[in-house]
């Protein structure tokens, strides 16, 4: 760090600005020239003394920084969509898909006989217990991109609607 300007990478030179006569800064990070006092830029290629062996060198090392760190990102997103396949194909494979797929044909057999008996408040029950079993299933799978703890509650409010849907019918 430069004790006199406080920041890294930034140098003062011996030169001087040509509009006020104030002492450059040179940034070798941002390769800018300029006048701390009246912001006046000037040519980096001017006043840098890199040779082009070092300038070469720097470019060299911030590419494979720079990889490095695409190189990483790539590897965790690999990590994540395998985390999220064997999430799907653990979901699919468990009893709960079975389940939720298997309520929801029953209670599309509910819907029916509710709205066959006129029992319309009891069919509303039983075709919002579809919905639930369906939208928990989709979360399942992922094609929502929600959390496990809504896929729970979406399957929890279906099993609730069974008991409206039984004072409906008069069970």
């Amino acid at each position: 760090m430069n004790q006199q300007t406080g920041r890294s990478n930034v140098r003062t030179l011996s030169a001087v600005c040509n509009n006020c006569g104030g002492q450059l800064e040179i940034d070798y990070e941002k390769q800018t020239v300029k006048c701390p006092y009246c912001r006046t830029k000037y040519r980096y290629e001017f006043f840098s003394s890199e040779s082009d062996e070092v300038r070469i060198e720097r470019i060299r090392a911030q590419q494979y920084q720079k990889m490095t760190i695409e190189r990483y990102q790539y590897e965790e997103r690999m990590r994540k969509e395998a985390a999220d396949r064997e999430e799907l194909n653990s979901f699919k494979r468990s009893a709960v898909s079975k389940l939720l797929i298997v309520l929801s044909v029953v209670s599309a057999l509910f819907t029916f006989v509710a709205f066959a008996n006129y029992e319309v408040l009891a069919g509303i029950c039983s075709m919002v217990q579809i919905l639930m079993y369906t939208l928990s299933y989709l979360v399942g799978i992922q094609a929502l991109k929600l959390s496990k703890l809504v896929r729970i509650l979406f399957m929890v409010a279906g099993f609730a609607l069974a008991v409206p849907y039984c004072a409906f019918m008069d069970l």
